[in-house]
């Protein structure tokens, strides 16, 4: 294969040491800071798990949700339940999406319920997070590379 491509180790390693893929832990510092990440199966919200819990916070961790319906959802809460004080569920501009009321309803297997709000529009989602999280919170943006989108224009808009 090296005939073929001939890029040399250095070259590699030096361009993956820089290399970041957007949606993954994508951290957007603002007042307080936003995390994307699309974590759609259960490993990814294992390893999204396991790299909220080296970030150092002070106050509640709001979380935005949104996915597909053919998605574990069940596994994918259990997960990132041990780690989110508060759910946002939101329905996403999709025909392959969950609606917030399913989501809301697998939610309520794993979390307290009221713990848990749902919108019918995502970027509603994102307004009442803006209004009820505080210095020392961060919010997490996840579920979906469709969630993780509609967060990346929604923060554009909001700077």
């Amino acid at each position: 294969i090296a005939d073929r491509f001939p890029v040399s180790y250095d070259a590699v390693t030096t361009t993956m040491k820089d290399f970041h893929l957007m949606g993954r832990f994508q951290i957007e510092q603002r007042d307080i800071p936003y995390i994307l990440d699309v974590a759609h199966n259960r490993q990814a919200a294992e390893l999204l798990v396991a790299n909220l819990q080296k970030i150092p916070k002070t106050g509640l961790t709001h979380c935005i949700v949104g996915m597909l319906k053919d998605k574990n959802h069940e596994l994918i809460f259990q997960e990132l339940g041990k780690n989110v004080d508060s759910w946002y569920v939101a329905d996403l501009d999709s025909e392959r999406a969950a609606k917030a009321d399913l989501l809301k309803e697998k939610l309520i297997e794993t979390v307290n319920p009221e713990q848990i709000y749902d919108f019918e529009d995502i970027n509603m989602a994102f307004e009442q997070v803006k209004r009820q999280a505080k210095t020392g919170d961060l919010v997490l943006i996840t579920g979906s590379f469709l969630t993780v989108r509609a967060g990346i224009l929604w923060l554009e808009n909001n700077k």
